[in-house]
């Protein structure tokens, strides 16, 4: 069973490509914002965090699909069976985590309250879910994926001079990103409710119901890049470009497994990161 897994399939499989996502993010706010100084530790602390909340995700799952008919994805099943040699990861991850906060600014705990109050309302509709994943949870994903966004956003904004740490909530950026998260998150479930049908009204249903969205975050983006900062607008560009990968991905899933179509997923986060670059380049 192990050899029929890919090599590229591993990020997926280990939970490392939605840390890989956050520190590309975490770099792409900090330039946003021209943040002139962070803690180092941040970039090292967020990927750490985001694998533990992903993984434990993944094994309570397994836990609440027992006796529950549920598909268990290739990651989960990954999980399961890894689990013997990972839990000792999990320790040793947090235990450099908490080691590497203590030197931290104290304030910045004040900042991380929401987002351990968004993780236990989180892992709480994922147990009481009961690990059916059959059809697509909203209000599940929409709680993930703005949790991801405002801990992503969180290190970078606390060192931003002269904000309020409440005024993270109703960012811009951070609220942008968050949408793209949580389209990111539901096309995966839309992806496998859409496989599951046999009638084609239905798959094109699904199509339309992550186009939709998508094509709302792109004229939104497009709107506030053209009106906004100078220095803000590679940030819409690669929301955009994000945005129109995943819609690109939706619109040819067909011809992908779902594996592929998850790493695609997590591809389309991170592909913008060399434009978002090279358009800073060009603004210096």
């Amino acid at each position: 069973m192990e050899k029929s897994r890919p090599y590229w399939l591993l990020p997926n499989l280990m939970s490392l490509d939605a840390p890989i996502v956050a520190v590309v993010w975490a770099w792409i706010f900090a330039e946003t914002w021209r943040v002139q100084w962070i803690n180092d530790n941040i970039f090292y602390i967020l990927p750490g965090i985001v694998w533990i909340i992903y993984v434990l995700d993944r094994i309570l799952d397994n836990q609440a699909s027992k006796g529950v008919r549920a598909k268990v994805s290739s990651r989960h099943a990954f999980h399961a069976e890894h689990w013997s040699w990972m839990k000792y990861a999990v320790f040793t991850v947090a235990g450099s985590c908490i080691a590497l906060g203590f030197q931290l600014p104290k304030g910045i705990f004040v900042h991380a309250l929401p987002v351990l109050g968004l993780v236990s309302v989180y892992f709480f509709f994922a147990l009481i879910n009961g690990g059916n994943n059959e059809r697509p949870v909203l209000f599940k994903n929409i709680i993930a994926g703005y949790t991801f966004s405002y801990g992503v956003a969180l290190g970078i904004y606390f060192f931003r001079p002269s904000t309020f740490w409440l005024s993270l909530i109703w960012s811009r950026e951070m609220l942008m990103f968050s949408a793209l998260c949580i389209c990111n998150i539901t096309a995966i479930d839309i992806w496998e409710a859409s496989r599951a049908t046999r009638y084609r009204e239905e798959k094109s249903s699904y199509e339309l119901t992550l186009t939709i969205p998508l094509l709302i975050i792109t004229v939104l983006c497009l709107y506030l890049a053209v009106k906004g900062d100078e220095f803000a607008r590679p940030f819409y560009f690669a929301i955009m470009v994000s945005a129109g990968l995943l819609q690109l991905i939706n619109r040819y899933r067909s011809r992908f497994s779902l594996d592929a179509l998850r790493a695609l997923a997590d591809g389309a986060l991170i592909a913008p990161a060399p434009i978002f670059w090279a358009y800073l380049q060009y603004l210096k």
